[in-house]
């Protein structure tokens, strides 16, 4: 489990555009097709 982990964050500083770029990818599913799920869990927050 711990070399996983070591592993994992090692290939994330070996490849910091990939990372970056599919933390770019996972913020615009967010915005295009999570909105209307967050808008509503944001609703019911502030009723």
């Amino acid at each position: 489990m711990v070399l996983v982990h070591v592993n994992f964050v090692a290939g994330a500083f070996a490849f910091p555009n990939t990372t970056l770029i599919v933390g770019i990818f996972g913020l615009l599913y967010l915005i295009y097709y999570g909105e209307h799920f967050l808008s509503i869990n944001y609703n019911i927050i502030v009723i």
